[in-house]
C-alpha cells in the first residue's frame, strides 16, 4: 500500500498477505520487496490493527511524514523502517511526531519456503553523505531530520537486532567506501518495554556518523536476549550524544 500527499488518513483492521507457499516461487516463500505501507509527504497518519506477512518492510515512512499514530501491528518478515532517507541531493527528508504502541515483529524463516528476517524491530536507514548512480537505486547525498518518535511495548522474536540506527545505507557499491559522511539527523528518540529475542549478539546498535551524530536517544525496560550468545543481548553505539537507559555493551533493564 502506498500513501502519498495526503492529510488525516486513518486505515483499521487490515491484513497484509505477501506470501507464497509454492517452493517454485524464487525458493522463498516471501516475495520480495513487498511493504505493508509506505509514506511520502503525509501528515496525519493513524493505522490501527494491522497484520502484515511479507519479504520486506512493515511499515516504511519515506520523507516528509508527519504526525503519525500505529497501534496493534503484527508485523512478520519486516518491521519498522524510517527510510531510507537522506537519498535525493538538495530534497530534505523530515519524519516527525511519531507514536509506535503494541506492536510484535518477528522474523520467520522456513527450510523449505525460505522467509525473511527483519534487520531491526525499529530500523532507521540514512543514505550516505555521497551521492553516486542514478535513482532509486543510487543516490544519497541528501539532509534532513528524523525527530519526537516514540516506541512503547514492543516485542521482537528473531529479528537482527531490536533497534538498528544505519548511516552508511547505500546501493552502490563504491558508496561503502564514504560510510561516515552522512549528514542527516536522528534525534529525540525514545524506546520503552522493549523485549524478545534477537538473532545477532547486539540488540542495539546505534550507528551514526560522525559528521552528524545522533541525538537524545533514551531506553527503559530493555529485556532482550541473544540467539547467537544464549546472553542478555548487548548494545553498541557510535557516533551517540546523551542517550539514557543503556550504555556501550551492556544492556540496562
Amino acid at each position: 500500500m502506498w500513501v502519498q500527499d495526503s492529510r488525516n488518513v486513518h486505515i483499521n483492521n487490515i491484513f497484509i498477505n505477501g506470501t507464497n507457499t509454492d517452493p517454485a516461487g524464487n525458493s522463498s516463500n516471501y516475495a520480495i520487496n513487498i511493504d505493508g505501507i509506505d509514506t511520502m509527504r503525509v501528515d496525519g497518519l493513524h493505522l490501527h490493527n494491522w497484520n502484515f506477512r511479507g519479504g520486506d518492510d512493515c511499515f516504511a515512512p519515506k520523507g516528509n511524514t508527519t504526525n503519525v499514530v500505529l497501534h496493534n501491528l503484527t508485523c512478520v518478515g519486516g518491521g519498522i523502517a524510517f527510510g531510507s532517507v537522506g537519498q535525493y541531493l538538495g530534497s530534505p527528508d523530515y519524519i516527525t511526531n511519531v507514536s509506535v504502541s503494541d506492536i510484535k515483529v518477528i522474523g520467520e524463516v522456513s527450510p523449505l519456503y525460505g522467509g525473511a528476517t527483519p534487520a531491526g524491530g525499529a530500523y532507521f536507514k540514512s543514505r550516505v553523505g555521497v551521492s553516486m548512480g542514478t535513482p532509486p537505486q543510487g543516490g544519497g547525498g541528501g539532509t534532513g531530520r528524523v525527530s519526537n518518535v516514540t516506541f512503547n511495548n514492543m516485542e521482537v522474536k528473531n529479528t537482527t537486532q531490536s533497534v538498528f540506527i544505519n548511516k552508511c545505507y547505500y546501493k552502490v557499491k563504491d558508496q561503502a567506501n564514504f560510510c561516515d559522511t552522512s549528514t542527516f539527523q536522528f534525534d529525540d528518540l525514545s524506546f520503552n518495554n522493549f523485549s524478545g529475542t534477537v538473532r545477532s549478539a547486539d540488540g542495539i546498535n546505534l550507528n551514526c556518523s560522525s559528521i552528524a551524530p545522533c541525538h537524545n536517544i533514551s531506553f527503559t525496560s530493555v529485556n532482550l536476549s541473544s540467539q547467537l550468545t544464549n546472553k542478555t543481548a548487548t548494545t553498541v553505539l557510535t557516533n551517540t550524544v546523551n542517550v539514557t537507559g543503556v550504555t556501550n555493551k551492556t544492556i540496562t533493564a
